[in-house]
């Protein structure tokens, strides 16, 4: 996403361009590893950052679209646990639905291993309820490009998840800056 890209410019040198969302989402954990109250963007930060590094296990993913299944599917295929958001539960378990048949051809296919996507179907759970994203490390949004949309969503995030909590966009036409300024966590 725009944001973890910015995030990855700024703060870690001499890592290769990301070129998949699950090199995005490691760039982004490195980057929060390194971003500790000493470095110098930890000084910079507008909140004070702990001076310990903070680990991402849990990915919340908001929006159950094509580009949200895929997010979902890449984060648990990297090893993180995620919970597949989207405003009704038919909707949630639509998409692992489509999740499991995509881990299914690629069993089929000779790609991956049975066990291995039963253990990344078994990383991924699906919500209805913005609440269940609360102790997720890491929160990307991939819901329709509409400003105020992704504003309200945004807004309603920052009361949800926890305080030290990264949230991310995958907008690639809206203003990110729009979207930071919006939460009590701008940075």
């Amino acid at each position: 996403s725009p944001l973890i890209r910015r995030l990855a410019e700024r703060t870690v040198t001499r890592v290769p361009w990301p070129s998949t969302c699950a090199e995005c989402l490691r760039v982004a954990a490195l980057a929060v590893d390194w971003m500790d109250a000493d470095s110098a963007v930890g000084r910079r930060c507008a909140r004070p950052l702990a001076s310990r590094p903070m680990s991402i296990s849990k990915v919340g993913v908001v929006g159950s679209g094509i580009m949200g299944g895929g997010i979902a599917e890449t984060a648990a295929k990297a090893g993180f646990q995620v919970v597949l958001r989207s405003r009704q539960q038919t909707t949630a378990d639509a998409t692992l639905a489509t999740l499991a048949k995509s881990l299914a051809k690629q069993v089929e296919r000779g790609k991956l291993e049975q066990a291995a996507a039963d253990d990344i179907l078994g990383r991924v759970s699906a919500t209805a309820d913005l609440a269940e994203l609360a102790d997720c490390d890491l929160v990307v949004e991939s819901v329709v490009e509409d400003l105020p949309t992704k504003l309200a969503l945004f807004k309603e995030l920052d009361s949800v998840v926890k305080p030290d909590a990264i949230l991310a966009t995958n907008t690639s036409t809206l203003p990110v800056v729009e979207m930071a300024v919006c939460t009590g966590r701008a940075d």
